[in-house]
């Protein structure tokens, strides 16, 4: 076979694998996104919100808890230990990390709920010290898989999640008509993943330590543990802020304005980081290598960036109104906030991609130091009197300045950004700007849909242009582009 045909090769399987992602984390994304819409229909405004309190929650501590390990797997050279040795060190502070959170969130489920002003849902909130546990206990033998981009047992572990928290959300909200749905659907979820990982499992999970693995995965996943934590006060802090200061029944409405939105994005960062960390990784060691195929990622973020805000920022009033019901009024301008917010999360993935792959987490938590100044900001807006407006064009500002601080990292630590990315960024913005005055000027669904062909076109062509000169570049360093 031919160089170039193997290269092609190498390339349809990167293509399918990320499209086999995509697809995979779609379904899943569906699933919840069904799950919101028939909670938000069957327990109304004043429930769902505290069901998205309940969630929002849950979130905070998957995403403190989350140090970062099954990263350490994929990029791990593997000097001096087996997989095995690596896996149970990795258990063994899962189940400790997963311990001390289970006892935090129960001590902490009532002032939760008196600072939600809803003191009768401490119980359900500590309840999710149950799903904490499941999580921490799960196999992550099917993570290592992910070094040679496979990603089957990810696709596997997430759908049993989804479709058995979907399941159970409905059941129970059906029968009970409480805000324990939330609960007992992401326990459900919790425990499903947990099965299978342990039946997807090749070798036993066996917690052990070894000192001085251990110290390399702690010093590995410390700067990520404190990046955590400001990822979740800049891109979910926002809903605690809405609950405490505006109450539950504004936080279902900013909660469903916030899903149509939330799910895309998820699924196009997710993506994103898995397939990208692995290709990166194996492009580190060529300097012209690793400039082309990022670029070629960032290109691709902003196209797939425009691909989720822009059907939004021009129709995602009337599918709020529509999804979720009459108790959810359309709102055209948080609806255009929280899509670009959510949209710049995609560029921030890209950029972040690159500063992992490198090893240089250390610096990520700085970059997102800056995103912390929007919820800063919000804080004081919304203390102020602003509105739910008001406090999304403070976390879009964060979201902005977040964006380019892991650009200025990237650059100073890894490779210059490529200039073309940048200009594609500024065409973003002009779709933005041309989305949002069509959406104020015309009520016609018609024309709206006529810009969306328009403007994603426009931001297609010029994304798939940077991506095919990059991909030239990067066949005359000798590696293959990527997907």
């Amino acid at each position: 076979m031919s160089e170039g045909s193997g290269k092609r090769g190498r390339l349809a399987t990167l293509t399918t694998r990320g499209l086999a992602v995509s697809a995979s984390s779609s379904i899943n994304v569906a699933f919840f996104f069904a799950r919101n819409i028939m909670l938000a229909r069957v327990l109304g405004p004043a429930d769902f919100g505290i069901a998205i309190a309940i969630l929002t929650i849950s979130s905070a501590i998957d995403v403190v808890s989350d140090m970062g390990w099954d990263k350490f797997l994929i990029q791990w050279d593997q000097k001096g230990h087996t997989i095995a040795e690596a896996q149970g060190v990795v258990h063994l502070l899962r189940l400790g990390v997963g311990l001390l959170m289970s006892v935090g969130i129960v001590l902490l489920s009532t002032p939760l709920a008196h600072l939600l002003d809803v003191p009768h849902a401490a119980g359900a909130i500590a309840a999710l010290a149950a799903p904490v546990m499941l999580r921490s206990a799960m196999h992550i033998d099917y993570k290592y898989g992910q070094r040679d981009l496979k990603f089957g047992g990810e696709a596997l572990v997430e759908s049993s999640r989804s479709i058995v928290d979907l399941a159970v959300a409905v059941s129970a909200a059906v029968l009970l008509h409480s805000y324990w749905a939330m609960t007992l659907a992401i326990t459900g979820g919790a425990f499903a993943s947990f099965v299978m990982s342990h039946i997807l499992a090749r070798q036993r999970a066996w917690p052990l330590w070894r000192a001085g693995l251990g110290m390399a995965i702690l010093a590995f996943g410390a700067p990520l543990v404190v990046n955590n934590v400001l990822v979740y006060i800049a891109g979910q802090g926002d809903r605690l802020l809405v609950g405490i200061q505006f109450g539950v029944q504004d936080l279902a409405i900013y909660g469903a304005a916030l899903t149509l939105i939330a799910g895309p994005q998820a699924v196009v960062s997710r993506g994103l980081m898995m397939v990208a960390l692995p290709i990166l990784v194996k492009a580190r060691s060529n300097i012209g290598a690793f400039q082309a195929i990022f670029a070629q990622l960032g290109a691709t973020a902003v196209g797939l960036c425009a691909l989720v805000s822009v059907p939004i920022i021009l129709f995602g009033p009337e599918l709020v109104h529509l999804a979720f019901g009459e108790g959810f009024p359309p709102d055209p301008l948080l609806s255009a906030l929280l899509a670009m917010s959510q949209g710049l999360n995609i560029l921030r993935t890209w950029a972040i991609g690159g500063l992992v792959a490198n090893a240089h987490t250390k610096v990520v938590p700085l970059a997102n130091i800056f995103r912390i100044s929007g919820f800063a900001t919000a804080i004081l807006a919304a203390s102020m009197g602003a509105t739910l407006e008001g406090v999304a064009a403070c976390l879009l500002g964060g979201e902005l300045l977040g964006v380019a601080a892991a650009l200025w990292w990237h650059g100073r630590l890894v490779h210059t950004v490529p200039v073309s990315v940048f200009q594609l960024m500024a065409v973003l913005a002009a779709c933005w700007l041309a989305a949002g005055a069509t959406q104020t000027f015309t009520d016609s669904m018609i024309l709206r849909a006529f810009a969306l062909a328009g403007v994603l076109a426009v931001n297609a062509g010029l994304c798939f242009a940077v991506v095919s000169a990059e991909r030239r570049k990067s066949r005359t360093v000798g590696t293959p582009p990527a997907a």
